[in-house]
């Protein structure tokens, strides 16, 4: 039982326990920074064994750290909520299952809904319940934040003449806060600390790209950079404060005349908010919190034509940054933290099938990644 990681930048291949790699199995994108990549078969889930060596507690001061794309909304508000109602939603029982078998203490879902009452209601009936091949568990510190998905623009951002719809949202989505992201964690999350870049207008970025986007005047001048959001958020880990940096950069899937300039823009004002430039700023008008160590947890971007713009923001932290990655999810920490094991756990469609468009809250779930920090 092995996952292939390849050290880029080193030239050394690593194996630790995971799910089996087959000829198939997908070729991972290479950053050239010194990042880890991970490649295996999704098809094939955790042996028990696995399960058994993965909630083995390590020695010292380490804490698990998860992200996941995990595909969970509804097509209207509450309706995520309502459906995971009853414990037996079948996406929603994969994700646990998942999430159970990492025994991950900091999780951060990425496509979910942002709906306390459908959170409150994944972990209660879900996650604090065992799964099969799965022990419960309790997130009791939870965060939802601000986000601009499906906050809607009122311009007709995708040019087909309507006005209204995913797409004409400032960040892709029905609704308000439809498919955002979460943060599930098992230690005190620092509320009245927490930062988060939402209203940072894209126009208002230094050198950015905005230019290339064919936006009229009035529409440049309120598109807000982020698409989703970025929260920084800090945790009380064994008396030490510890700062997740949540991101979701992905372009919209109607690939609009602005998603490559904007996403590239994303892209540079994480890194320039983890370098603590002096320009950026938070929502509060305050400065990131740069003497407390970080782990970036969320979404960069899919696919190979991100290279360049990844390559820059790893390169704007610091090649000597660690972290791993598949094709679209991050796990990146700074240089006051140590990865110490890392792995990936798949999750299967249901029964193959993607999302219909009749209210169903399954969507097509990417698989977990996860990384042991020490500090």
């Amino acid at each position: 039982m092995s996952v292939s990681l390849t050290v880029f930048g080193l030239g050394t291949s690593l194996a630790v326990p995971a799910t089996p790699v087959t000829d198939d199995a997908a070729g991972a994108v290479d950053y050239r920074c010194g990042i880890i990549s991970i490649e295996e078969n999704a098809g094939h889930p955790l042996s028990s064994d696995l399960l058994e060596d993965l909630l083995v507690a390590s020695s010292g001061q380490q804490m698990r750290v998860a992200t996941f794309d995990v595909g969970l909304s509804g097509e209207n508000p509450g309706e995520l909520a309502a459906n995971l109602a009853g414990g037996q939603e079948a996406r929603a029982v994969q994700v646990a299952t998942a999430i159970q078998r990492s025994g991950a203490d900091v999780v951060l879902l990425t496509g979910i809904d942002a709906d306390e009452s459908a959170v409150r209601t994944f972990n209660d009936e879900y996650l604090k319940q065992a799964q099969a091949d799965g022990r419960a568990t309790d997130y009791p510190y939870r965060y939802v934040g601000p986000t601009n998905k499906g906050v809607p623009s009122g311009a007709d951002l995708d040019e087909d003449k309507i006005i209204g719809g995913p797409a004409d949202a400032w960040g892709y989505g029905q609704f308000p806060g439809q498919g955002s992201m979460v943060l599930l964690s098992k230690h005190p999350i620092d509320r009245d600390n927490i930062q988060t870049i939402t209203d940072q207008r894209w126009a208002e970025l230094p050198g950015s790209r905005i230019s290339e986007a064919g936006l009229g005047a009035t529409v440049a001048e309120a598109m807000p950079l982020m698409e989703s959001g970025l929260w920084d958020i800090p945790l009380t880990v064994a008396g030490q404060q510890i700062r997740v940096i949540a991101v979701q950069a992905n372009q919209d899937p109607e690939e609009t005349r602005y998603a490559a300039p904007r996403h590239s823009d994303q892209l540079t004002a994480i890194g320039d908010w983890l370098a603590a430039e002096p320009y950026i700023r938070d929502d509060a008008d305050a400065a990131p919190a740069r003497s407390v160590a970080y782990v970036l947890l969320g979404e960069l971007g899919r696919g190979v034509e991100h290279n360049a713009e990844v390559d820059a923001l790893l390169e704007k932290i610091g090649v000597a940054e660690q972290g791993v990655h598949d094709q679209s999810n991050y796990i990146l920490a700074d240089s006051d933290l140590e990865i110490t094991r890392h792995g990936r756990i798949a999750t299967p469609s249901v029964d193959g099938a993607v999302p219909e468009s009749d209210g169903t809250v399954s969507g097509a779930a990417a698989d977990l990644l996860w990384s042991d920090l020490k500090f």
